[in-house]
């Protein structure tokens, strides 16, 4: 079975385009390398690498490889320059990884994505563009990517789906584990109302502030 990446039509892109294209942030081979999401981004997206492969212990080499077997299951279009194609993907599989699980403790306090205060401000930005259609990254490659042996990550993205709800429902759930835990939805079923509260929630954790700014601060030096 072929995984895609699905791609807007342009009838529907030339309505509105800053609404269906990225302004921070390229994920996946769409927009990849376009200007206005290079930059800062990029360090930033390099700087999770680093990290991401500190705690695992492994190679970049390592991951590419692990990838190569979901990548031949992807269009062939694709496969004109593999080691290209795939890095790309294992950074932003990385970078993805490395926003899920939401851990400061390995950055700088000053750091502008990683920091306390750029989960707070910064990577909301970030958030919402993460659901746009043409920039997603196959789940199978965010699934591959922990599957190497002794990833520190290994055990928060176990069950990927669980932590990807409670990251865009944060509002709702304090991690992955309340998910499915029954005595906290018991405890929270009151305050849940219907289901269009909880996609009210949803929209709510994922809609810019029209007085916020789309702009990536500069990258700041991290501290080993």
């Amino acid at each position: 079975m072929k995984r895609y990446i699905y791609r807007l039509p342009a009838h529907v892109t030339d309505l509105d385009d800053k609404a269906y294209k990225p302004q921070v942030v390229s994920l996946g081979p769409y927009h990849h390398g376009q200007p206005h999401l290079k930059g800062a981004m990029d360090e930033h997206k390099h700087c999770a690498l680093l990290h991401f492969l500190k705690s695992s212990g492994k190679s970049l080499r390592l991951y590419v490889e692990a990838l190569r077997d979901a990548y031949d299951q992807l269009d062939p279009k694709w496969q004109e320059d593999d080691d290209a194609f795939l890095k790309m993907m294992v950074v932003d599989g990385c970078f993805i990884l490395e926003i899920l699980r939401m851990d400061t403790d390995n950055y700088a306090p000053s750091d502008p994505l990683f920091s306390k205060h750029g989960l707070l401000h910064a990577l909301q930005s970030v958030k919402r563009e993460m659901l746009l259609l043409e920039i997603q990254v196959p789940l199978l490659v965010l699934l591959k990517i922990p599957e190497v042996p002794s990833t520190e990550a290994e055990a928060d993205t176990t069950n990927l789906m669980e932590v990807y709800t409670a990251f865009f429902l944060n509002g709702l759930f304090r991690d992955s584990k309340d998910v499915h835990n029954p005595v906290f939805m018991w405890h929270h079923q009151d305050n849940l109302g219907s289901e269009k509260d909880v996609a009210n929630l949803f929209r709510q954790s994922v809609t810019l502030d029209p007085e916020s700014s789309l702009e990536m601060p500069n990258m700041i030096a991290i501290k080993n």
